[in-house]
């Protein structure tokens, strides 16, 4: 058996566990040219509570994850092999390696950095700190004499805050 989440109800400001169900589902199977992941790590990230106004109801919740392929039926993914994709809240997922990034396995690194300061998090830090402020290496946004926000509440802020502040 496999588990999926579902959004059941919209939530009215902060989601609540009332709105989501845990649905048993037959272990998928993956077809040729296919691999099965068992996830890991689900990342909930900020963007999801807007989708959260809009997206179908009783369908699995889209998400980041990471998983290790468990079965393939495809040579460019190997058993054992750590993936990300975006299959969302599940156990298990069909993957094809073309929907997948294969994610090297680190001595020191946790793999929950993937979905944080190695992912999509630590992208847009690093954006914003090279491309829309143009920062220069070993300069910081005090140097610059520019307003600095008072607080920086969400997940990038708190990647972009150490080196930005020096």
């Amino acid at each position: 058996m496999a588990v999926v989440v579902h959004q059941v109800a919209r939530p009215q400001g902060w989601p609540s566990a009332d709105q989501f169900a845990s649905v048993e589902i037959p272990a998928p199977v993956p077809g040729p040219g296919q691999a099965l992941v068992e996830n890991l790590y689900l990342s909930v990230d900020p963007y999801m509570r807007e989708r959260m106004d809009f997206e179908k109801l009783g369908v699995p919740m889209e998400g980041r994850a990471l998983g290790r392929v468990v079965e393939s039926r495809d040579p460019r993914l190997a058993a054992g092999d750590v993936v990300f994709h975006r299959q969302g809240w599940r156990s298990h997922a069909v993957v094809a390696p073309e929907e997948t990034r294969v994610v090297r396995e680190e001595p020191g690194v946790p793999l929950t950095a993937y979905l944080s300061v190695l992912g999509g998090t630590g992208l847009s830090a690093y954006v914003g700190l090279t491309r829309i402020a143009r920062l220069s290496p070993g300069e910081t946004v005090g140097d610059r004499h520019e307003p600095v926000p008072a607080r920086i509440d969400n997940t990038t802020g708190h990647v972009l805050g150490g080196p930005a502040s020096g």
